[in-house]
């Protein structure tokens, strides 16, 4: 009949949902703003869809993690996927200089970011280095050898034909009116065919051209295609730049020259370079399921070393203001200020210095409040000294 017969629990902040007797609960309302105060039966909600309208991203400086994915797509193939497009972008502004800005301002989401739209062109510059410098550290080679590979895929690219006939289509398609498109050209507007582009672009090609297994042949052939010398004269210097050459073979004197560079720097070991080589090679998730899932959240885990100071500081300050100060005047009195009231000021500040830790290196990564989303201005937060009190003391509105 389309009303409620049962009554759930949000699985998100754990409120009952839902209700009895063909009847909502007790200041529930249906997600479809048409039927509210409708108890008829045989009524279906239909869901509006609140997702953010335009073009999302946020600054480049934000983008941080390396291993972003989008649906099916593994991380190399997304970045190279925004690498693309924001080249395109970039170089559309060199074709349509008049009037570009005007035309592609509204495209982005001002909630996201207020840069997009005063000044799109610096906003998408900075997204194509930020996209670039992401992209060589996923592949793991230096920016020659990205830039050789990401070359040698686009020249097969080009040459490939896919048949956009062999989509298969969903039945609500049939009811939608026929979307126009340039020649050649296909709108990813249903799941299938969303499924077919992530497959056909970032299985078939893009993972393909990145593979750490084959990528030292593929550079070979990809140095052959593009260099100016012989064949044989590249031959050679491939076989240099790839270490392959037998030292044996090698004159003494080139030897007594070359042979001090087995003592050349090499980078130290770093968590960031392990992550990201483990998680390049999607078999090592099979492998090693619990490092790969450690170091894939290892980033968010960081501010737990700070837990039991976070978790002191707040018990002071629950022990001191809790019920003897009003939200007004916690919002003037801020962190320092507590502290220099305080009669163990050591203490506090000790207490206060981990949970400062324990904010900053978190709070960026919760992303809502039982089930209130956290506004994107206050994702940026920091808590220091002149922090109001009110942000450390719990409640459940405002801040």
């Amino acid at each position: 009949c389309g009303r409620p017969t049962i009554i759930q629990k949000c699985a998100t902040c754990g409120v009952k949902i839902g209700g009895l007797n063909h009847n909502l609960l007790p200041g529930q309302v249906d997600l479809d703003t048409g039927l509210e105060g409708n108890t008829n039966y045989s009524q279906k909600s239909t869901a509006i869809d609140k997702s953010p309208s335009g073009y999302t991203l946020k600054e480049a400086k934000e983008e941080k993690s390396p291993f972003d994915t989008v649906r099916s797509m593994t991380p190399i193939a997304d970045r190279t996927q925004r690498l693309l497009i924001h080249s395109a972008l970039l170089l559309s502004r060199l074709v349509r200089r008049s009037n570009w800005t005007k035309r592609i301002s509204p495209l982005f989401d001002k909630e996201y970011s207020a840069e997009a739209r005063k000044n799109p062109a610096r906003f998408i510059e900075n997204h194509v280095k930020g996209d670039w410098k992401i992209l060589c550290k996923l592949v793991r080679r230096s920016p020659d050898d990205v830039g050789m590979l990401l070359h040698s895929m686009l020249a097969e690219v080009g040459s490939k034909v896919v048949d956009t006939n062999a989509v298969p289509a969903m039945a609500v398609e049939a009811k939608k009116p026929p979307v126009k498109c340039q020649p050649g050209w296909m709108r990813l507007d249903t799941i299938p065919k969303r499924d077919f582009y992530e497959k056909s672009f970032g299985k078939e090609t893009v993972d393909i051209a990145f593979d750490s297994k084959g990528v030292g042949a593929r550079l070979e052939i990809a140095n052959k295609m593009y260099s100016s010398q012989s064949e044989e004269e590249a031959e050679v210097f491939t076989q240099e730049l790839m270490e392959r050459i037998d030292v044996k073979t090698t004159p003494v004197k080139m030897r007594q020259e070359y042979f001090p560079a087995l003592w050349r720097y090499r980078s130290p070991f770093s968590l960031e370079d392990y992550t990201m080589e483990l998680n390049i090679n999607e078999e090592n998730k099979a492998a090693y399921p619990v490092l790969s899932a450690f170091l894939s959240g290892e980033a968010n885990l960081r501010a737990l070393r700070h837990f039991p100071a976070a978790i002191e500081f707040q018990t002071l300050c629950l022990q001191k203001f809790n019920r003897s100060m009003t939200k007004d005047a916690a919002r003037k009195l801020t962190i320092g200020q507590a502290i220099a009231q305080a009669p163990d000021k050591k203490r506090w500040r000790e207490a206060f210095k981990g949970y400062r830790a324990a904010w900053n290196l978190g709070w960026k990564f919760v992303s809502r409040f039982t089930c209130l989303e956290i506004p994107q201005m206050l994702k940026a937060a920091k808590v220091d000294e002149k922090t109001p009190i009110t942000m450390v003391l719990p409640q459940e509105k405002d801040e």
